[in-house]
């Protein structure tokens, strides 16, 4: 009994993990196809849709990993090599090092402030399952 659960319940992050894998090339060769704005808003609308598709479908396996799949996109576009490859492409080449601390000292504080405020929202609720649902409808709607 333990071993199929664990098994099973395993993998329902792999989607996620390799939307990552597969979105952050993807969206490094994009940036100059089609331009950073572009790249930021359509990781900000897949990460959007993933957090909805949580919100919605989250009780089915195929829902959830939908969902991670959505978001696996749009964290690739919003946190990965893309972001520092806009900055290099637009800030100049004597404020780089200056760019990429403030991008990591950004990335971190959201980081950091985004669960603590989810952990809030969770611990509010009567429920831990009706807190989980209402954050990732609450960040969808943010983003």
């Amino acid at each position: 009994m333990f071993w199929s659960f664990y098994f099973t319940s395993q993998f329902y992050v792999d989607p996620f993990v390799l939307a990552i894998a597969v979105g952050s090339p993807l969206a490094g060769r994009l940036i100059d196809k089609i331009g950073s704005r572009a790249i930021v808003m359509a990781g900000l609308m897949l990460a959007a849709i993933g957090l909805l598709f949580f919100y919605f479908n989250s009780a089915s396996r195929f829902g959830f990993y939908t969902a991670g799949i959505f978001m696996g996109l749009g964290s690739a576009m919003l946190q990965g090599s893309a972001l520092r490859y806009i900055m290099l492409n637009e800030v100049q080449p004597s404020e780089r090092a200056l760019g990429q601390g403030i991008i990591t000292l950004f990335t971190s504080t959201g980081q950091m402030i985004g669960a603590t405020l989810i952990g809030i929202l969770i611990a509010s609720m009567s429920s831990r399952l009706s807190g989980y649902s209402k954050s990732f409808l609450i960040i969808a709607i943010i983003a």
